[in-house]
């Protein structure tokens, strides 16, 4: 699921209706949570007032439960009630809250890489050998950067070895290093370019491009309590 955006905790923001809400959680199982805010601005990219939608049983009957410490409780509906229902009852609660039209689901978090682990990703590639390091705080900052100018290689197996700068993709193709692959139709390819036979691989690999992250982004789909 992709964030709107992030915010200043470093959490992915995925602005959603009470429909989509009542999607995201109908699959919860007891004792599973996510943490949502009920204040979200997407122009902003701001949201305030955080609070947790968790399934919970009692006495048999399973719910979902909305608050936090402090303050009160909100109880929302899941049995013997159809979907719309169940929708229904999840406006009701955050109501409560004065949330009308949509509320921000945490979906993700970013973690930042230590420096020393960096520093090892670093040394680990340069002896492996390439052409180009970049260093992007994440992958989106990357797809903005570079992304239309990137183009996957393929070994003479058909796999992915490596990723090349289109300009040096062009230039190893008219020098005749590596060769198209929709021509060859008794072998799949991962990508449209393969190198032109196993002896060739050093001197494609000698242009790879590496891509390192400073944060790394963990999806969410549930959170357990």
């Amino acid at each position: 699921m992709k964030e709107d955006f992030f915010n200043e905790h470093n959490e992915g923001i995925k602005i959603m209706t009470f429909k989509e809400l009542a999607e995201y959680i109908k699959g919860f199982v007891i004792g599973q949570s996510v943490r949502v805010y009920i204040t979200v601005d997407r122009n902003t990219e701001k949201c305030d007032w955080d609070m947790t939608v968790s399934k919970l049983m009692w006495n048999g009957t399973q719910f979902y439960v909305l608050g936090k410490y402090g303050y009160d409780v909100q109880v929302i509906n899941c049995v013997e009630c159809d979907y719309d229902d169940f929708i229904g009852n999840i406006k009701h609660a955050f109501s409560f809250y004065n949330a009308n039209k949509a509320i921000g689901v945490v979906v993700s978090t970013i973690a930042e890489t230590p420096m020393d682990k960096l520093i090892q990703q670093m040394t680990e590639e340069h002896d492996r050998g390439y052409r180009y390091i970049f260093v992007y705080h994440n992958e989106e900052e990357m797809h903005k950067d570079i992304g239309d100018r990137l183009c996957s290689i393929c070994d003479n197996e058909g796999k992915h070895l490596c990723n090349l700068l289109y300009h040096d993709m062009e230039t190893l193709l008219r020098e005749g290093h590596i060769v198209e692959t929709k021509p060859i139709k008794d072998m799949k390819f991962a990508s449209d370019w393969a190198i032109a036979n196993a002896t060739e691989r050093d001197k494609v690999w000698s242009y790879r491009v590496v891509i390192l992250y400073t944060h790394t982004i963990t999806k969410i789909k549930y959170n357990q309590i």
